[in-house]
């Protein structure tokens, strides 16, 4: 994938910690298209708390959060819905 290499670069992953932005890889990917109405929406934000609590960072489950596009698909007009 893509973003793969692009996570593991170290010029990337420097520059993603000069600007403050953690990089979360999730896998497997649990829904391929966000609609909320699913469930995913849920699934996603209990996520991110229980990924803040085991890594000590308890900001992770409650910061924004910008989503890689090509990643998922993700109606645009549910993107702004995303934390």
């Amino acid at each position: 994938m893509t973003e793969e290499c692009i996570f593991k670069m170290d010029t990337f992953r420097k520059e993603m910690k000069r600007l403050g932005i953690a990089i979360i890889w999730v896998a497997p990917a649990f829904s391929q298209n966000w609609d909320p109405q699913t469930g995913c929406q849920t699934i996603f934000e209990d996520m991110m708390k229980n990924i803040g609590y085991q890594s000590g960072h308890k900001e992770i489950g409650s910061v924004p959060v910008a989503v890689q596009p090509f990643t998922i698909n993700i109606p645009s007009h549910l993107i702004s819905k995303i934390k």
